[in-house]
């Protein structure tokens, strides 16, 4: 999760303009949010302009009242990876909790996170 630096937002509009954050890392389909907000953005696109300042566009209009240095939350959206949910009374835990993991490594592997895929992957297999 990212939720360094600031946002400036305007309604009905697709972008979003950021300052004193590294935006690298983000990519489309991560999830966006002012806080306060309760409505959640998919980011379609990422323009980085320097290593504190980028720019994000985002599927539909912003909702919300504009605002200037406004914090924020960039999120991955785990739902769409197809995580089994984990109940304390299944007698499957651990087959589920290994086929999460496993989804999470291979998208970690997909966004070249090697490090950190070890770090987990060593932990917990």
């Amino acid at each position: 999760m990212i939720n360094t630096g600031t946002v400036d937002v305007v309604q009905d509009s697709k972008v979003l303009t950021f300052a004193g954050v590294d935006l690298t890392s983000v990519i489309s389909g991560n999830r966006f949010k002012v806080n306060g907000d309760t409505i959640e953005y998919a980011i379609v696109s990422v323009t980085v302009i320097s290593s504190t300042s980028a720019t994000a566009t985002i599927v539909g209009k912003y909702e919300g009242p504009n605002q200037t240095a406004a914090s924020f939350q960039i999120f991955t959206d785990f739902y769409n990876y197809n995580l089994k949910v984990i109940n304390v009374n299944t007698v499957d835990n651990p087959v589920m909790i290994d086929h999460n993991f496993k989804i999470i490594a291979d998208e970690l592997d997909a966004l070249n996170a090697a490090n950190t895929k070890y770090q987990i992957t060593t932990k917990i297999f």
